[in-house]
């Protein structure tokens, strides 16, 4: 096979991941917008951003999703907690924003109030 061939092979390749990488950060993108929705829900409920066992059993699943589509479980655990970390401190942002402009969501109402 000539190395024409071989480049053609190449660009196509790196085009297909190309594509890829723009649907994993179209997906990263709305993810983040879900934890942002969350971050308000737990400043609703007077909930804590990090919440241990969800963590848990977000790692634990996604381990076993990653390990049936044949990923190594290292890189799948890593990706999570950095998506999980940059989750957190968006929902955290979202707290403190809450917090300096004193809003609270009233108990029963789940309507916004400021003090």
């Amino acid at each position: 096979m000539s190395d024409d061939w071989w480049h053609e092979r190449l660009s196509h390749y790196r085009e297909v991941i190309r594509s890829m990488d723009h649907e994993i950060l179209e997906l990263i993108e709305k993810r983040m917008k879900a934890c942002a929705e969350i971050g308000e829900i737990k400043i609703h409920l007077n909930k804590p951003v990090f919440d241990p066992e969800q963590e848990k059993m977000v790692l634990k699943d996604k381990a076993k999703t990653g390990a049936a589509l044949g990923l190594d479980e290292g890189f799948v655990k890593d990706l999570m907690i950095l998506i999980m970390n940059y989750s957190k401190r968006l929902q955290s942002q979202r707290v403190t924003i809450a917090e300096k402009e004193n809003r609270y969501f009233a108990e029963k109402t789940g309507e916004l109030v400021t003090r």
